[in-house]
């Protein structure tokens, strides 16, 4: 009898969306943001804290922090202390993403190892001063091809043996000061709050705080306001909707929006497409559904 065994794609790279080498003097930061695409911080040297949705995470060499799309994040160094990151953005597809977890994690021997060899490789072909190896690449993708190639398929590697092995997969140190613990309370508030137009002063009394103690800690871990993220949440939101088919009239009523066309206008501005045009623009969705 001849054989025949069916290879599905547990996971799938269908772009590379940010590479970057960086060595980051103290003090440095990185501003907060959310984008369509997953991004993985490997840190080589030194120690940063990461800020990931609710959670602050402290990470140093062989740590990394995994986030998946439209996941609030920014970085700054710590301590008085320089870091080298490895940092790479990808779309991503494949049974797997439910396996695929946001968080920090101390990575093993093996699983450093590979992460390493990660940027060996791209430095391979691509000259070491270069700090964003992606900018690179782009302009002269034909000629990288191959190269391109073989290393979405390492990283794909890379990816499946962290979920594949989880039980090395340590969380990294999180954050519990006082002022950690209200971020994380206000961006619960926020996340719960999604068909809704929840206010700072609501928060601040649920919170028994000033408006302004509240509006100190948010700056502190996130570059945009409480409103602002607010509306990046719903945009989140919506992107999911979108991908199940819903509606837009009902996402916007859903999501708090006073009409359907001022939903369009606002997703539009926060994300370059209409509604109707996203998903035809983005087939690939690598957000967790």
């Amino acid at each position: 009898m001849r054989l025949h065994l069916p290879i599905r794609p547990i996971l799938e790279i269908t772009a590379l969306n940010e590479c970057k080498d960086s060595h980051f003097r103290h003090p440095r930061s990185f501003p907060g943001e959310f984008h369509p695409f997953w991004e993985l911080v490997y840190v080589l040297d030194g120690k940063v804290q990461v800020v990931v949705g609710e959670n602050i995470y402290t990470v140093s060499s062989g740590d990394m922090v995994i986030y998946e799309p439209m996941a609030f994040h920014s970085l700054w160094t710590v301590e008085n202390v320089d870091a080298h990151v490895l940092i790479i953005g990808f779309s991503l597809n494949g049974e797997g993403l439910s396996d695929l977890k946001s968080g920090a994690y101390t990575l093993n021997a093996t699983q450093q190892t590979e992460a390493t060899e990660l940027l060996t490789y791209l430095h391979s072909f691509i000259p070491n001063e270069v700090g964003h190896l992606l900018e690179e690449m782009i302009p002269n993708q034909d000629a990288y091809a191959t190269q391109i190639f073989l290393f979405a398929k390492r990283l794909e590697m890379f990816l499946l043996s962290l979920i594949n092995n989880l039980n090395p997969l340590v969380h990294g140190t999180v954050s519990y000061s006082a002022y950690a613990q209200t971020y994380r309370t206000i961006v619960t508030e926020l996340n719960a709050n999604l068909e809704g137009w929840i206010t700072t002063k609501e928060i601040a009394e649920k919170l028994c705080c000033s408006t302004a103690h509240i509006n100190q800690v948010f700056a502190r871990y996130s570059d945009i306001g409480i409103h602002k993220y607010l509306l990046k949440l719903k945009i989140a939101a919506a992107i999911r909707m979108l991908y199940k088919n819903t509606p837009v009239s009902e996402i916007s009523a859903r999501l708090a929006f006073s009409n359907q066309n001022y939903f369009s206008s606002v997703f539009k501005r926060e994300t370059g497409f209409a509604p109707t045009q996203y998903i035809q623009q983005n087939t690939d969705s690598s957000l967790p559904l």
